[in-house]
This record gives structure tokens, sequence and C-alpha cells, in this order.
């Protein structure tokens, strides 16, 4: 039946009048254009076969012939009287004989008769199977006179076509499905028209890299892989085998031209060269021969598999053997019952919505996004909150953080401690002077205007800032080691954000896990050199005692007077 359809519709293009010819949800199905003027029967039926008609599309095809929505035939015109055919051919005039002509008034435009609209009873004999395939135009006219014949199917057809509901409803469910159709056949498949391929030469790229960094002899030593991807070299391999493993996007397949997709190598090391040097995606395309949008997606998808892969285990909170791990180093350090460090880092959005600049701009005209860390004194990360907009303060983050969840649940490891002969129940972490009362929380003491620190509270505040700093190292070995988060965000979503710092957090987890006791040096990008701690007391009173000197008010003003009354002797007698 659809052979038929696409017959019948083809002949009503071809002789209707242009402008009832178009017929916009059914052109591009056909491959016409509104205003073609001979549309080829056999390119339909081909695209017919194509589409593949279903039983409900050719319904409303038919319901719309009904319904006079798609086009009105009109009557051929009449041919040229046999007179005017077989006279001779004339001479044209000369210009003296124009001249001497009178001019001829305009004639008016007439439209010419159309033929009268068919009906549903005519359409359904020429759309019906026992009909003959090939439809001509005179057969219509000729057929155009005689709708007064009917029989029982008619009748039923005629009752159905009046409910006037059922027709719009069906008609409406039609149009809805061929616009669907339409979508699908609109998608894109394949490459982009007008898009410039460029040859990267994949395979070069990959071979140079593996002989760089993966070969048995690479051409640089162990010490610049790890500058350069932040972490020691049997580490990436593991993190590259595990996504290769689990996903495949991560995996070497040929594209649908046959021609090699990119390693799992160049893939994790883009992703890498992004996270740990903060660049744009298309510094990549040089060297590992990736463009800008699939390093974007390798950013997106390596972060994604990391949280999936080792989420769980590198970033979980404390647990019985760690809490009592954490609480025995503490308490060699003068803290007993502490259970690490707790701050908040802003990270900088550079692309954020300008609607949102109003929730995310906070102390600075920046839009930022807050992290919120708990770190203990090997500076492993417990605990990562991030995504709140950079207007709340450490107070409001706190307030809506899960740290505190699991205590609240008593779900907690066991955390009991004794401090002056006093027993306590609950860890606490050390804070700044914003944070509240709490018991969980330690915070310094502030110095007040009226009334000055005592030995004992400036003992207390010096010893607790200088533990405090666990997290302060913390946030800086974070920036430091991947720059992405030290400089401002260029992702657009926030999801692709908070998918990236947990990337970094999580790796930088394992890195602490893997390079634990190596005393590796660390020589990343803005961390300047490593300061070796001077224990020896009467230089550092030295050292002290110099800069004291160097402040001293008392010589400044003794300098002064004494160069008053020099100068005074000198030119003022």
């Amino acid at each position: 039946m659809s052979h038929r359809i696409v017959d019948f519709l083809a002949r009503g293009l071809q002789y209707g009048p242009p402008k009832e010819r178009q017929i916009y949800p059914f052109k591009r199905a056909f491959g016409l254009e509104p205003f073609e003027p001979n549309p080829v029967r056999t390119g339909l039926l081909e695209r017919a076969d194509e589409i593949g008609f279903e039983g409900g599309l050719e319904i409303i095809i038919f319901l719309l012939v009904l319904s006079r929505q798609i086009f009105i035939l009109d009557r051929q015109p009449p041919p040229p009287p046999e007179s005017v055919r077989s006279a001779p051919l004339r001479r044209p005039p000369s210009r003296a004989e124009l001249r001497r002509r009178p001019p001829h008034p305009r004639p008016k435009f007439r439209v010419p008769p159309r033929a009268p609209p068919p009906s549903s009873r005519g359409l359904l004999r020429r759309l019906s199977p026992m009909a003959s395939e090939d439809v001509h135009m005179a057969d219509l006219e000729a057929t155009s006179t005689d709708w007064s014949s009917s029989d029982s199917d008619d009748s039923d057809i005629d009752e159905l076509l009046n409910d006037d509901e059922t027709e719009m409803m069906v008609l409406l469910f039609g149009l809805k499905q061929t616009e669907d159709r339409m979508k699908l056949l609109d998608q894109r498949k394949g490459s982009v028209m007008g898009r410039m391929c460029i040859p990267r030469n994949r395979a070069l790229g990959h071979e140079q890299l593996m002989q760089d960094y993966f070969a048995e002899v690479p051409t640089y030593p162990p010490r610049l892989f790890r500058r350069r991807y932040r972490m020691r070299r049997s580490l990436f391999e593991r993190i590259v085998k595990d996504c290769e493993a689990n996903c495949d996007y991560f995996k070497q397949r040929r594209n649908a031209a046959q021609v090699m997709g990119f390693s799992p190598y160049q893939k994790n090391s883009a992703a890498m060269r992004v996270i740990a040097y903060g660049i744009p995606a298309d510094y990549t395309d040089e060297y590992l021969r990736i463009g800008v949008q699939t390093t974007t997606d390798c950013v997106r998808m390596f972060a994604k598999m990391v949280i999936k892969l080792y989420g769980e285990k590198y970033l979980r909170a404390p647990n019985e053997d760690d809490t009592k791990r954490l609480m025995e180093i503490n308490e060699k350090r003068g803290w007993p019952g502490m259970l690490g460090s707790l701050d908040c880092m802003h990270w900088t959005w550079k692309n954020c919505p300008k609607a949102w600049h109003g929730m995310y701009c906070g102390k600075s005209r920046d839009a930022t996004i807050v992290l919120e860390a708990v770190a203990s004194q090997d500076l492993w990360i417990w605990h990562a909150f991030f995504g709140l907009p950079g207007t709340l303060n450490d107070i409001n983050i706190l307030n809506r953080s899960p740290l505190f969840a699991r205590l609240v649940k008593g779900e907690a490891p066991t955390c009991n401690y004794k401090v002056m002969n006093n027993e306590y129940t609950m860890g606490y972490y050390l804070t700044d002077g914003i944070y509240p009362n709490y018991a969980t929380l330690v915070k310094s003491i502030k110095e007040k205007k009226d009334r000055a620190l005592t030995r004992k509270e400036a003992c207390f505040t010096k010893n607790q800032e200088a533990c405090r700093k666990d997290i302060e190292r913390a946030f800086g070995v974070l920036q430091a080691r991947f720059a992405i988060v030290r400089g401002p965000a260029r992702f657009w979503d926030k999801e692709t954000l908070v998918d990236v710092m947990t990337c970094c957090v999580i790796l930088h987890n394992m890195i602490i896990e893997d390079e634990r006791g190596l005393n590796l040096p660390c020589f990343y990008d803005n961390v300047g050199t490593r300061v070796q701690p001077e224990r020896n007391p009467d230089r550092i009173e030295a050292f002290l005692a110099a800069h004291r000197g160097i402040e001293n008010a008392e010589t400044h003003h003794q300098l002064t007077q004494d160069l008053i009354d020099h100068h005074w002797q000198l030119h003022g007698q």
C-alpha cells in the first residue's frame, strides 16, 4: 500500500499548483523540495523503501488526503483547438509594423478554474489495494462526477470521519509520529558537513609517546616522568589498565572509516596533562595528536572512571583502624583525640554563567566554588565536600556538609580518650576562629582589645595553629600538584567541575599512598624549594634576635634625634 500512496502523492505534487505542493511534513521524508517542478516517481519509491513506512504513517497520509490537508488536485487546462495547432507559423512583425500598430490593452490575469475537491469515497477507491497502480489525472477527473455511488463500506467510513474529535486525535497522533520520525532522520550520523578533517597521524603520536615515557629504555628518566605526570610510572600504568578494562571509551578501536582510534595511553596522557598543568584542551594536539573535543571528553571520562574505580577506597571516611592510627599519631603530637584539621578552599569558576554570578561571587568579584576538606599530618584528605557557591562562609558550608552525618546516625567509630582526668567519647577537628563552638571543634584563642592572652593561652594558640597547618599544607600540595584546581576553571557545567575536583583529591591520596616512606622531592610548578627545618636552638635565637634588632623602634627614634642634632651643628649655628 505504501507504493500506491507514494505514487499518488507524486502525481498530486506533479500536477498540483505550487502553493498547494508545499507539504512540509513529507517533503523531507520523500527527498522532495517544496517547489520541485517534476518529482521522479522512481526516486520516491526507492525513498519509501529506505524509510520503511509503518501502518500508522499510512493511515495519517490517508486521513490527511481525506481532510484536504495535503493538496487539492487541479483540473488540467483544456488543450488548444485543432485550428490553432494546425495553423502555419507566421513571420514575426518588423519594427516599422510594430510602431504602426495601436497598443493593445493589458489583459487581466484570470485564475484558471479548479476542479471540485475530491471526496473521501473517490480517494478511498483510488487508494484501495484493488485499485490500479497507474493512476492518471484523466481518471481522477472522470471519477469526480460519480461520487454518488456508495456501499456499506463507504457509509461506515463516512460515519467514522463525521466524528471530528476522533479524526482530530488520530490526526494529531499521526503528525507527532511523523515529526518524531523526521527528527530521527535529521540526527547527525558521522561527520558534520563542512568540517575539515585533519589527518593527525594518530599512530605517530602513540609511537612517540611510548618511546618517550613507556619503553624499556625511555627517552625521559623517571624523575621527569614523575614531574610531568605527577606520579610514578607504575601507578599511572595501573590507572591506564584499569580504565581500559572497565570502560569501552579507553579501548583502542576502529571507527566507521576503519581508521584505528587513539590508544589508552594517549587518552589518559591527554587527561593528565590538562589536569596536571591546567592547560587548554588544544595544547595536547601537537604532541599527542588529539583534538580539542576529544581531549575534553578524555578529561570528563577520566574523572568519572577514577571516581568509579578508586573513590570507595581513597575517599572514604576513617574506619576503626584508621581512627585508632590517627589518634595514636596525634597523641604523640600533644593532641589526644584529634582526627584532623578542617578548613575550606575556593576554586575560581571562569566560565560561570552570568545568571549565577550573584550566587557564586562571594568575598571576591570572581565566581568561586568551595571545597571543604579534612586532612591529617601526612596530607591525606579524609573528607572532601565540594560544590557549594562562594557566597557561603565556612559556617554555612559546615551546616550543609555531611561531615558529622555518621556521628549523628551512630555509625562513627568509637573514639574514647582522656584529657586531664576527663573522659570524652567524640573526636575533634582543629579549625580557625570562624567556626562555632562545637564539642567536635577546637579553635584557637584570639587576643581581645581589652585583654591580652595569658602565657598559658598563648602556648595553646601557638601549638593549635601549628598543627592546624596540616590542612593548609594539603591545599597547597593539591594546587601545586594539579594546576587545574589552582587556576580558573574553564568548564561550563558544574557537574564536570565536581568530578574534576573529586578526581584530583582521589589521585592526591593515591600518590601519597604510593610514595609513602620514599621521601621523594616535590618540584612541581609554583611550589618553591623544599625547606629543611632547623633544629639548632642557638641559631634560631640568634635569628630572632637579629630580627628584633632590625625592628627596634627605640633605636629608630634615637638615630633620628642624633641626626637632627648633627645637622644643626653643621648648618644651623
